[in-house]
């Protein structure tokens, strides 16, 4: 398995060499084919241009021994081959005239020409058809030529048109060493460029994995989210939320096991402290010992109940069962079960609905839950009344219970719904916290103010 470092230079390293040799094959195959076709074009136009000087030479070899090319030749020769030199069409083109075994008439003086005996041979050995653009190569250098035909009186002559590659050639060679240079240097940035971004990317996750086994080993850790690069200071971001989230949670476990420690050792000490009464004869009324026991007895069975049923929603345990409900059927249902405690403290609940057709996907069980515990809530601190309204409002259900109590502190509101969170007069700190989880559970939503007296807000998602 290779590092990511390695997975992230490799490729950039490989193609920073790969893109200019490609450049430079293209550029010279290019250049090939351009440098080919510029000496076609350029023999063709000079051939054109000076092919009536040919037209003009007369032969004379009646003699084998005698010279075919007079003195006028020569100099008509001469001035043709001195316009051909300057021309702007032919920098690389020579004009020369050979007998038909190669012997060479014109020019007299090889030395003013700047091609090689040998090459002259192989023009010669390959010529096929008069007026066939023909292509040679020796020693590396790239020729074309084109020939006349002369006939004499006794022998026939050629006038060959010769164009070479040579300061085309030096041209290309240059580019291609600069070309080298440039991919050289091109190739060694982009390695070293390669090889600091993959460093840059790798160290925060080698960060970020050093830092997730000490979390694992319980160290309270955060990593300095500044990387250049948005992905990687995304992922640093999130995992330092992570960390805080976990932190967070592990602090909660130790206060929700130190409150559920603290919630449960009174009744129990009560209970023990009855039941030792009683074995050691302290006490004699046993019937009143044994209701006070029997009461300490069902609220403790209440708490571990509280506690097993928030401990099952916020561990994700709880499996809804959500079905399709008109919350007109559920509600008044709930209330109904929630009257005797409203009678027995000399309360009154009020239920209202504004709509029908109010449905929405619920689970029955944490409908009661949650219902029953902001109920019986606002049951303990109305004065008298607690009124439920049942309405929908855009793509919501709402259920308002409000109470005409003297309202919740203000500085109770932020934590209100935190687990052991007990206002004055609550119990255990635990019901609204349930309310509150079992509404998440079902995609919904519970608030609270205060509007003479505590209002709280229990909405769905309306089907």
């Amino acid at each position: 398995m290779k590092p990511l470092r390695k997975r992230l230079a490799y490729p950039i390293i490989l193609m920073s060499i790969l893109i200019p040799v490609v450049i430079l094959l293209v550029f010279n195959l290019t250049m090939r084919v351009a440098i080919q076709r510029s000496m076609a074009n350029e023999l063709t136009t000079v051939v054109d241009n000076i092919r009536r000087f040919s037209e003009q030479i007369t032969l004379n070899d009646t003699d084998s021994s005698e010279e075919p090319l007079s003195e006028s030749n020569l100099q008509r020769l001469t001035l043709a081959r001195s316009a051909l030199q300057v021309s702007r069409f032919a920098m690389n083109t020579e004009m020369l005239i050979l007998t038909e075994q190669g012997t060479i008439l014109f020019p007299r003086d090889l030395s003013t020409i700047a091609v090689t005996q040998k090459v002259i041979q192989t023009m010669h050995e390959r010529s096929t058809d008069p007026d066939t653009l023909t292509s040679f190569t020796v020693n590396g250098h790239r020729y074309q030529f084109i020939y006349d035909t002369l006939q004499g009186p006794v022998r026939e002559y050629r006038i060959y048109y010769l164009a070479s590659a040579g300061s085309m050639e030096n041209l290309v060679r240059f580019m291609n060493g600069l070309l080298v240079i440039i991919v050289v240097i091109s190739a060694g940035i982009a390695i070293a460029w390669a090889l600091s971004l993959a460093r840059r990317i790798s160290a925060p996750l080698l960060s970020a994995a050093k830092a997730t086994q000490q979390i694992a080993d319980g160290q309270n850790v955060h990593l300095t989210s500044d990387s250049q690069t948005e992905e990687v200071q995304v992922l640093l971001e999130s995992f330092n939320r992570m960390s805080h989230k976990l932190q967070a949670a592990e602090a909660t476990q130790r206060d929700f096991l130190q409150n559920a420690s603290h919630e449960l050792r009174t009744p129990l000490m009560s209970i023990q402290g009855y039941a030792e009464g009683l074995s050691q004869g302290v006490f004699t009324q046993t019937k009143e010992i044994a209701d006070q026991i029997a009461k300490e007895s069902k609220r403790l069975t209440a708490l571990v109940e509280e506690i097993l049923m928030l401990s099952r929603l916020e561990s994700a345990q709880y499996t809804a069962q959500l079905s399709r409900r008109d919350l007109n059927d559920v509600i008044p249902e709930l209330i109904d079960r929630m009257q005797g405690i409203a009678v027995s403290a000399s309360k009154h609940v009020v239920f209202k609905s504004t709509d029908r057709d109010l449905w929405a996907k619920v689970d029955e069980s944490l409908v009661y839950h949650a219902v029953t515990n902001v109920l019986s809530n606002a049951l303990r601190y109305a004065h008298s009344t607690v009124t439920v309204t049942l309405s929908a409002q855009n793509t919501k259900v709402t259920l308002v219970i409000h109470d005409d109590g003297p309202g919740i502190d203000p500085a109770d509101l932020p934590h209100l719904f935190q687990r052991f969170h007990k206002g004055k007069g609550g119990q255990f700190g635990l019901g609204l916290a349930i309310a509150k989880s079992a509404m998440t559970v079902m995609d919904g939503e519970i608030t609270v103010t205060n509007d003479h007296g505590a209002r709280f807000e229990l909405s769905w998602p309306h089907q």
